[in-house]
């Protein structure tokens, strides 16, 4: 293809998406070789790329190189991402070197993940207030958080608290964003290791009222219902309909993110529940107070908030 005679485009692009459900370490190393002469606008006429997907279906870069070699090491969460190398050639030559692209990357699922539970999705009116959450293998005491907005980090002040704790606090959200956050503690091989979360996208809708909605998934495999009763002191219920065989397993975290109570994990289809007794894993019964109900069953995941009085 060409504007006039003589004047050529040439453009390659190989790559593959991928969804990656938990934490993962990685090694990358990308290499473009920018061929034998520039592009005739100046910009850049080979590339390789690592994004990263939100639920809108937005990419945002993470790594790139346009020209010579980049090798990155590193975990990141649970996602969709694109690996991506592009080559392009325009103007009059008609013989030339081109640019050449060349990737390697490898994936290893951590032994010891940090995060245990993710980030959700959630919707809001605007003005309305949204509460995200995530909850640590060990205590929370063991590791620093950093929420980040659009990959850009959050400090607590008007409209924002809880930046740098496992619960970030949003008012007055009025406007679409990804959130995610940064958790930094003990790596088992030595020293330290972070690891980002999911993405948990903030839809803003139109409703009359400013009161957060829970999210919905989209999937079909299933489908789960609140807490009943809540608040309780003896026993609560979630129900659930799975129309499919799927993994289920519950888990219950205080406020602050530590895991508290492990429910079930089981294989199930068809409607139940699941039962929380108010008891920890050790049998103790828990202290009043406010914790989180975090399930996954396939595809989708949700936390329900529970109140326990005493």
């Amino acid at each position: 293809w060409g504007p006039e005679a003589g004047i050529y485009l040439l453009r390659s692009v190989s790559g593959f998406k991928f969804r990656v459900d938990t934490a993962f370490d990685y090694n990358l190393t990308m290499i473009v070789d920018p061929g034998d002469s520039p592009s005739l606008d100046g910009s850049y006429s080979g590339s390789v790329s690592l994004a990263i997907y939100n639920s809108a279906g937005d990419a945002t870069l993470l790594h790139e190189v346009l020209d010579g070699q980049l090798a990155v090491t590193g975990r990141l969460g649970p996602g969709t991402y694109m690996l991506q190398g592009l080559s392009g050639k325009f103007g009059p030559w008609e013989t030339f070197q081109g640019p050449a692209y060349f990737a390697q990357w490898t994936v290893q699922q951590p032994a010891v993940p940090t995060i245990a539970y993710q980030p959700s999705d959630h919707s809001t009116a605007c003005g309305g207030t949204v509460v995200f959450s995530v909850g640590t293998a060990s205590p929370p005491s063991n590791y620093t958080f950093q929420w980040r907005r659009n990959f850009t980090p959050l400090t607590d002040g008007p409209g924002v608290s809880g930046a740098t704790t496992p619960t970030l606090t949003l008012t007055n959200a009025c406007s679409a964003d990804d959130y995610d956050v940064v958790v930094t503690g003990p790596n088992p091989a030595g020293g330290t290791i972070s690891e980002p979360s999911r993405l948990a996208h903030l839809s803003i809708i139109s409703t009359p009222t400013g009161i957060e909605t829970d999210p919905v998934s989209e999937s079909p495999i299933a489908q789960i219902r609140a807490a009943s009763p809540n608040p309780f002191r003896a026993g609560t219920a979630l129900s659930y309909t799975v129309p499919r065989a799927t993994r289920l397993r519950a888990t219950v975290y205080d406020a602050s993110g530590a895991r508290v109570r492990d429910l079930t994990d089981v294989v199930v289809s068809g409607p139940g529940s699941i039962v929380w007794d108010g008891r920890t894993q050790r049998g103790d019964r828990a202290p009043a107070g406010v914790y989180f109900v975090h399930v996954d069953a396939g595809a989708v995941r949700e936390t329900k908030k529970v109140v326990l009085l005493k």
